[in-house]
């Protein structure tokens, strides 16, 4: 008779969390899987996760081209010498700065060579700055006009009960919530896999 399929419990508790989407649950659970797997595995699925958000950041920065060549480098040591984080890393288009975010977490755990929590911390900081930035951008390029305001007023310091509403609206609205539960739940299936794969191969 064949063994029931257990789910792994940490992948149990990212589907848990990514259906109701608390980012916070989630980065836990993400945390305890990628300890569980080679570094190189764990920096690989996190440079994936920040790699297929690309085009949603090129689609408002088009010509931007050097957060890309971090990207390539978090899996390149021979590349990483020739490259230099620029002071200009602001960017207005919508969800921008969390990608931003995202590929500087990237770029700062592939250098973190004997400290494994503190590059998974890295790695998992910057899983969740993508899917933020998927999330922002879904709800910035539906709302254009809206979002160059509530940036503005970002920038200039300003705090105005409609901006409150706007960025919760972003966040927690039901698209917003329907995007991070997508990103949420495809890592969980990329993770189980991952995980799956490793202690097949240990056992």
């Amino acid at each position: 008779m064949s063994q029931p399929d257990i789910t792994d419990v940490d992948v149990a508790a990212l589907r848990r969390a990514g259906e109701v989407v608390d980012s916070n649950a989630c980065q836990d659970a993400i945390m305890r899987l990628m300890l569980r797997m080679p570094a190189q595995r764990a920096l690989e699925l996190a440079q994936q996760q920040v790699a297929s958000r690309w085009t949603l950041f090129e689609r408002h920065q088009p010509g931007v081209e050097w957060p890309l060549r971090f990207i390539e480098a978090a899996k390149k040591p021979d590349m990483q010498e020739q490259l230099v984080w620029p002071d200009d890393d602001d960017f207005a288009g919508p969800g921008a700065n969390n990608f931003i975010r995202a590929v500087e977490y990237l770029w700062s755990a592939s250098r973190i060579l004997n400290d494994d929590e503190k590059r998974v911390t890295a790695l998992v900081d910057a899983i969740a700055n993508a899917i933020m930035s998927e999330r922002l951008e879904n709800w910035g390029a539906r709302h254009p006009s809206q979002w160059r305001r509530w940036y503005q007023d970002m920038m200039e310091g300003w705090r105005r009960v409609e901006n409150q509403r706007m960025q919760r609206d972003m966040v927690l609205g039901p698209e917003g919530m329907k995007v991070g539960r997508a990103a949420w739940l495809a890592l969980a299936d990329e993770l189980e896999k991952a995980v799956r794969d490793r202690e097949g191969t240990a056992s």
